[in-house]
């Protein structure tokens, strides 16, 4: 296959990813570090469930997801942006294997490792004393 090809094919992907997620009113990783980027860089970032944004995996719903996992430890706005870009480009194997390379367009999700947790991050918003990751759980639609 042609280098033409192949991105035709990854846009081709991107565009539909970004489309259901649309649809869903999900944010992709790029869309949730772009909001975040618009907030105070030392303000607290906190899952509206609960938690602070901590590490991220591979999600167990979809492996091909990213969920952020939510931990006890208080994360700043500047370092949940530095988490989510370290996740960019990066590959991760799924709960039952493969790799999957994670990228602007990846859907999130608030989920701990291994769990389903049906969680979609949503949205942001930014309160004076801290941000709010909003989420909305797809399985109570």
């Amino acid at each position: 296959m042609n280098d033409a090809f192949i991105q035709m094919m990854k846009d081709s992907v991107s565009n539909q990813v970004r489309s259901e997620a649309e649809e869903r009113g999900q944010l992709t990783l790029g869309m949730l570090k772009t909001e975040l980027n618009k907030c105070h860089s030392d303000k607290p970032v906190v899952f509206d469930i609960g938690g602070y944004p901590f590490d991220t995996t591979s999600y167990r719903g979809y492996y091909d997801q990213l969920a952020i996992e939510p931990g006890e430890d208080q994360s700043s706005v500047k370092e949940t942006i530095k988490l989510l870009e370290e996740a960019i480009g990066k590959e991760f194997t799924g709960y039952k294997g493969g790799t999957f390379r994670m990228n602007d367009y990846t859907m999130i999700w608030c989920s701990e490792y291994g769990t389903a947790s049906g969680n979609a991050i949503i949205g942001i918003e930014e309160k004076e004393d801290k941000v709010i990751v909003l989420t909305q759980n797809t399985y109570n639609e």
